[in-house]
């Protein structure tokens, strides 16, 4: 996965922290879709560290890469999993013979033990440095 990042800081044994704006599944290009996304939220920044065999200095626009297969790993956990979990036990609670209430407050557990879940993934993902990220080209 490509993406543009500005270089914030350079750090020793050839890395970089970078600051990613964080994009939205659908790109804000309202003008294509109609309608139906916030216009509201502002864009998110995530500071990253990275690897920088090309070497860039502070204020640098670049591109960056990670690896695809570990970021769909993450977004699955993020959008997925929740999700799986909240109709699962929708389903199962129904099977079960409990009530609408019961299945719908089960269900919306589920949706927010996913969540929970994801946080810790998240924090686990950062300390362990799993998606890494290297700098590939610096921008005019």
């Amino acid at each position: 996965m490509e993406q543009t990042a500005t270089v914030r800081r350079v750090m020793p044994k050839h890395k970089v922290e970078l600051s990613i704006i964080r994009q939205s599944a659908c790109g804000h290009d309202c003008s294509k879709c109609g309608g139906g996304c916030s216009l509201m939220m502002a864009p998110q920044e995530m500071l990253v560290v990275a690897d920088d065999p090309v070497g860039v200095k502070p204020g640098d626009t670049v591109t960056v890469e990670s690896s695809t297969q570990k970021m769909m790993k993450a977004a699955a956990v993020v959008y997925v999993i929740p999700l799986v979990l909240f109709f699962v036990l929708y389903l199962g609670l129904d099977a079960a013979g409990a009530g609408e209430t019961a299945c719908i407050v089960g269900s919306i557990l589920g949706f927010a033990a996913g969540i929970v879940g994801a946080v810790f993934y998240n924090r686990m993902e950062k300390k362990r440095h799993e998606i890494q990220f290297t700098v590939t080209a610096v921008k005019g």
